[in-house]
């Protein structure tokens, strides 16, 4: 087939389900899907690239539940911003230490990525941010990914390169 050419009348569309908010814990997951995101521009212009990591929950009552992450590896702000170089340093690190306990090959890529072994993953829950101030709406709490266990060894996400 050459690029998307699909016959609506052979789709079994599906009921939308919504996401399920993980509780804090522990988690064997596999990483199903990483999409490099590289150049977007942010409202003042600079630009920034991340990757987006969808982890499938493997076994116990969340099966197949997936936690999505976006992790920033560039910005362009990030010689002369501390707080931009600290969150490429930060992004660079998660991605190293995931890298290392799913034991994924080669170099860190997308495909790469997507080689690795199952890991467990610590999974907790972060709190919306405030959308509109005037009326206290908020962001929905989103799950976060804060460690990765290997089979033989202990990587946490947490731990600062500095």
């Amino acid at each position: 087939m050459n690029g998307l050419n699909l016959d609506p009348t052979e789709i079994e569309v599906l009921e939308r389900t919504e996401r399920k908010l993980l509780p804090k814990g522990r988690y064997t997951c596999k990483l199903v899907d990483a999409v490099d995101e590289p150049g977007n521009v942010s409202k003042t212009g600079a630009t920034y690239s991340r990757i987006k990591l969808v982890f499938q929950v493997l076994q116990g009552d969340y099966k197949d539940e997936r936690v999505t992450k976006y992790v920033l590896y560039d910005h362009s702000e990030r010689h002369n911003d501390e707080k931009k170089a600290m969150a490429v340093s930060i992004g660079v690190t998660f991605l190293a230490k995931f890298h290392d306990a799913a034991k994924c090959d080669g170099n860190i890529t997308p495909p790469s990525l997507k080689t690795g072994k199952p890991v467990d993953v610590d999974i907790s829950v972060r709190k919306g941010g405030v959308k509109d101030n005037a009326s206290g709406e908020r962001y929905p709490d989103e799950n976060d990914i804060d460690k990765f266990i290997s089979l033989t060894r202990e990587t946490s996400t947490s731990e600062s390169p500095f």
